[in-house]
């Protein structure tokens, strides 16, 4: 399905890959100050954090015909997944967005497992594994946090003392038939 001259297009690594035009090299008549003059910016190593934001969402769909509500993103170079919230059904909120996902966030789990080092088309099969009525979990970080930690070098995972557990967009168990009717009489 995938030959080398088509790639999908949730990769977004593909405008990253294209050749720069080329220009002539002109050579930079101003004196250099580079070395007078003291850098103004610390290294932000230095410098902690502190608004984290990694979440644990969990997404539920209401049938089988229902998305999650998010493209996966691939950035080959940069070596990450990262997330976009697309429309719901009737262009309402996705269920993606209802359980606290935010376009950009970068994808660090699925369902309890890092997926940091997997290939886009295993990351895409994992997710395309869940089926109705399971939901998927994703651990996720907004881009400040996941560039911190990268800097860091430090692994961001569900076990943090800072990651917020979302609530999930729909309830877990679907109510049983007789709330169901009760609730259509309520209603009707």
């Amino acid at each position: 399905m995938n030959d080398d001259n088509q790639l999908p297009p949730s990769n977004t690594s593909t405008l990253r890959d294209m050749p720069k035009a080329r220009t002539l090299n002109v050579p930079d008549l101003a004196p250099s100050t580079r070395s007078q003059v003291p850098p103004l910016i610390t290294p932000s190593s230095s410098i902690p954090l502190r608004n984290e934001d990694i979440r644990l969402c969990t997404i539920y769909r209401a049938d089988p015909t229902d998305t999650f509500g998010i493209e996966l993103n691939h950035h080959r170079r940069e070596q990450f997944h990262s997330l976009s919230i697309i429309p719901g059904r009737d262009n309402e909120r996705s269920n993606a967005e209802l359980a606290g996902v935010k376009t950009e966030d970068r994808l660090i789990e699925i369902n309890g497992q890092n997926i940091q080092n997997l290939i886009h088309e295993q990351v895409t099969s994992r997710i395309r594994a869940i089926k109705h009525p399971d939901p998927l979990e994703v651990l996720v970080a907004d881009v400040p946090t996941f560039e911190y930690y990268k800097q860091q070098q430090k692994l961001i995972h569900r076990g943090l003392p800072n990651v917020k557990i979302m609530p999930a967009n729909r309830p877990m168990h679907p109510a049983s038939p007789a709330a169901s009717s009760n609730r259509s009489r309520l209603t009707a």
